[in-house]
């Protein structure tokens, strides 16, 4: 757990944002869960950044590097707007 900062232990399933079926990360995983807790994906196979799409009109997420203790946004979290600044209606 990164950031850390209380919450209730429960037993949670890490899924992706579509929860199909292939998109289980983790399942029966002992997580505190609370407001502002944070947790990292240190291997995420196919979920990393260079595998992603916008197939569900979602954004893609920010990365960050961690360096020790420290982070580096080395990619900016792609807003709304871009994903359909280059779409045309038909007329």
């Amino acid at each position: 757990m990164l950031g850390f900062r209380g919450g209730q232990l429960a037993i949670c399933h890490i899924v992706g944002l579509v929860c199909e079926n292939a998109e289980i990360l983790g399942r029966g995983r002992e997580l505190a869960v609370g407001d502002g807790n944070l947790m990292a994906m240190l291997s995420t196979g196919a979920y990393a950044a260079c595998m992603s799409s916008s197939h569900i009109s979602r954004p893609r997420t920010v990365e960050v590097m961690m360096d020790g203790g420290k982070a580096h946004p080395v990619r900016e979290r792609q807003r709304s707007e871009a994903l359909f600044a280059l779409e045309h209606l038909l007329r």
